[in-house]
């Protein structure tokens, strides 16, 4: 800086103080930077001197005020968002861990059940209603939530009264809810985790298959365990959800209730 009275230049470190703001924080100043609608940060201060000596300084930026929780949650409405877009990418099913592992510095990932809160505020999806209920339903402690990004949709695990469901939801397409069966009831599942990995790794070899060939080639020589859900978008006036929501039309011989 040049201070007038002082003739020449000083260097000195301005410090603006924000309890919220952490060095984590760095591995997602780009979405930071998008959420404030700034590249740069204008920062005023007052300086006092005593002859040529600085004995105050006292910094401030708005800017930096504004980086609180709520823009938090912005920032990780825009990454989602972004994940949303991704069309060039097919890759197999992840966490939500390893979908925030670019970000994983800041902090900003979010349990299973607040990543579909999250999803649901994002937009208004067009199975948002089911997406919700299935997240009420899944057995969190025993599997994590799985994500697929192209289409974006999740697998989640569910109990059924005889067996338990491995189920593929998209979250804004009008494809139908695809369900695989485990012959294994809740509490047997519980006993034996082992059936549990056994089983998603089978179900996520079927999804490939899918995500490879197309549903339609897909359901033509589908497995057994095999069940299908078809959506009724239509209601008296063809614009909104059906009162029943969810069409049931099971493929297979099914074996309990999801």
């Amino acid at each position: 800086f040049e201070i007038p009275r002082f003739r020449r230049l000083v260097s000195l470190e301005l410090r603006v103080e924000n309890d919220f703001l952490r060095a984590e924080f760095d591995s997602i100043k780009g979405y930071l930077s998008k959420c404030l609608k700034r590249k740069t940060i204008v920062v005023s201060a007052i300086i006092r001197c005593q002859g040529s000596e600085v004995v105050s300084i006292e910094a401030e930026a708005p800017l930096v005020a504004k980086i609180t929780a709520d823009l938090l949650d912005e920032v990780k409405y825009q990454f989602i968002k972004r994940e949303l877009r991704r069309t060039d990418e097919e890759s197999g099913l992840v966490t939500v861990d390893e979908l925030f592992e670019k970000v994983k510095e800041s902090g900003l990932q979010p349990s299973d059940r607040q990543f579909i809160d999250d999803l649901i505020a994002v937009k208004k999806l067009k199975h948002a209603e089911h997406v919700r209920h299935l997240s009420d339903m899944h057995l969190h402690d025993l599997m994590k939530l799985r994500i697929q990004t192209q289409p974006f949709a999740f697998v989640c695990f569910v109990p059924g009264r005889r067996g338990c469901f491995f189920v593929l939801e998209t979250l804004d397409k009008t494809d139908a809810t695809y369900l695989w069966r485990l012959d294994a009831t809740e509490d047997e599942v519980r006993k034996n985790c082992h059936l549990i990995s056994e089983a998603l790794a089978q179900t996520e070899q079927e999804i490939s298959l899918i995500r490879d060939h197309g549903r339609d080639p897909y359901r033509k020589d589908a497995p057994d365990n095999f069940h299908l859900v078809l959506h009724d978008y239509e209601s008296d006036d063809g614009t909104q959800l059906g009162k029943r929501g969810w069409r049931m039309c099971w493929m297979g011989k099914f074996e309990g209730k999801p």
